[in-house]
């Protein structure tokens, strides 16, 4: 255990979908389309997920979690100035929902990092059925359990499942995915003119603008797919467009757009835009397989998805599987226009932005196998690649959640050697010579987490401190003030 804070077919898509009641589970009754043995399976799917979910949070959970980076601000502000003041005012300013995410979480735990992360694995669980369900509207079921899973099992967005700092994100996702569940739940009742303007109630309407307003309010990235699904979801589910429903999106999404471009932070706009091989490594590179593979990965799935496009065009087949790899990119597409100027990265603190992203790849990949699988002759070798990169996957999540965890241990032990140094909490305290990371996290990065980390240390709210990034640095600085890091984190 690691140490804990004590500081604290083919066939229409509308056919396909109207095959069964909406929104219903699969059952092993006569007639099914799906044997019985895996119609029983089927049956227990949320159960299924629900264990999954639950495997994939425990490892880090019972490792011990521990504060890391943006934390430590959170959790001074939390302690010191009261339940709905652990972020800064520009934060707060821009993404409107999340004091309330953090006055519920580090507002109300404090120090207390175990809380926390079940918290925001709670919020994953939950979020998991609702991304299962929704699914199950527009793909068979079987397909839409095996895209959920992949998604719970992927390693590109554990941030939300091991950050605490993340979960205004987690509260982001599961509000953006209830939204997509009422639209798509059912399906409305033709109005007696036929027109799509009338067809809605305002009680219809009205919990999808609110769970979608909200969602974008916690974290800006779900407002662009928010408003491509109110545009989509109706025409895909009832082959109209709901006038009511773009209506009020448009005002309400228009409204907090403008709200958040007015209050964006200066040094959002001010970054390079991402490269194209950092997406391609978050979905199909080192942000579900190890280094050492993902040379083979990308140039596998770049292979498998041309030809399939190839054959598609041929044989003028467009399917389902098809349409799934289409909706996955488009969601990738979308998902990822907030951060185009976000510091992304495929493991570590970064991949935090690949939180609905993250479906979109599972999807793809779900609907490249689901493709190749229609030819008989391929499904021996499928399983054999699919359980050689279902080991690799699962290898990249044990060594994610050892770095996590390992990032936060340093932490602690750098503010036992803090709080052991002969240092004046008064003045700058430097931690030097260099911060370590593993897979992209480390404990402290800069002053906005060595300062609140000490204030918190000492109790101290005008303690301040910073971090090196060479020895040179390191060796200018007041010596009295100097902790040398390295005994602390080499466990000497």
């Amino acid at each position: 255990m690691g140490n804990t804070v004590s500081i604290s077919s083919d066939t229409p898509l509308s056919s396909r979908l109207s095959s069964r009641p909406s929104g219903s589970l699969p059952s092993s009754r006569p007639g099914t389309d799906l044997d019985q043995p895996l119609a029983r399976l089927l049956e227990r799917a949320p159960l299924i997920l629900l264990l999954l979910s639950i495997a994939v949070a425990l490892p880090h959970l019972l490792l011990g979690p521990n504060f890391v980076l943006d934390d430590w601000y959170n959790v001074n502000e939390g302690i010191s100035g009261g339940l709905f003041s652990a972020t800064t005012d520009e934060l707060a300013a821009s993404r409107p929902g999340l004091p309330i995410a953090y006055g519920i979480t580090f507002g109300l735990f404090g120090n207390h990092p175990l809380p926390l992360v079940i918290i925001s694995s709670v919020i994953l669980m939950v979020s998991a059925q609702l991304l299962y369900r929704t699914a199950a509207f527009f793909v068979p079921h079987k397909v839409a359990f095996a895209l959920t899973a992949l998604w719970i099992v992927l390693p590109n967005h554990m941030a939300l499942e091991i950050w605490p700092s993340t979960v205004m994100i987690s509260m982001s996702l599961l509000l953006t995915l209830f939204a997509l569940y009422l639209m798509a739940r059912s399906p409305e009742s033709p109005s007696p003119t036929g027109s799509p303007l009338s067809s809605r109630t305002v009680a219809d309407v009205g919990p999808i603008i609110v769970m979608a307003f909200a969602a974008s309010a916690f974290y800006e990235g779900s407002l662009p797919l928010l408003c491509l699904a109110m545009l989509v979801v109706p025409k895909l589910r009832r082959g109209s467009f709901d006038l009511r429903l773009l209506f009020a999106g448009a005002i309400s999404q228009g409204a907090l757009a403008g709200w958040i471009l007015l209050n964006l932070h200066s040094s959002k706009a001010a970054r390079p835009f991402i490269g194209p091989r950092d997406v391609v490594t978050a979905f199909y590179g080192i942000g579900i397989v190890p280094v050492w593979f993902e040379p083979i990965a990308i140039v596998g799935f770049a292979l498998a998805f041309t030809l399939l496009g190839y054959t598609a065009v041929r044989d003028r087949r467009f399917g389902l599987p098809e349409k799934l790899i289409v909706a996955g990119f488009a969601i990738i597409a979308v998902g990822l226009l907030p951060y185009l100027r976000y510091f992304f990265t495929a493991v570590g603190a970064g991949d935090r932005l690949q939180y609905l992203t993250s479906i979109g790849g599972a999807a793809t990949i779900v609907g490249l196998f689901w493709a190749i699988a229609r030819n008989r002759q391929f499904v021996k070798p499928l399983i054999v690649t699919g359980a050689i990169g279902l080991a690799l996957v699962i290898s990249v999540r044990i060594d994610g959640a050892r770095a996590w965890n390992d990032a936060g241990d340093d932490g602690i032990r750098i503010l036992n050697a803090v709080e052991q140094a002969d240092v004046d909490p008064l003045q700058p305290i430097v931690l030097g010579p260099e911060p370590r990371f593993y897979r992209g996290v480390t404990p402290f990065l800069d002053p906005s987490n060595v300062r609140p980390a000490v204030a918190v240390l000492f109790g101290e709210p005008a303690a301040t401190g910073f971090i090196t990034f060479s020895e040179e640095d390191f060796l200018e600085e007041p010596a009295g003030q100097r902790v040398d890091i390295r005994p602390a984190i080499s466990g000497e």
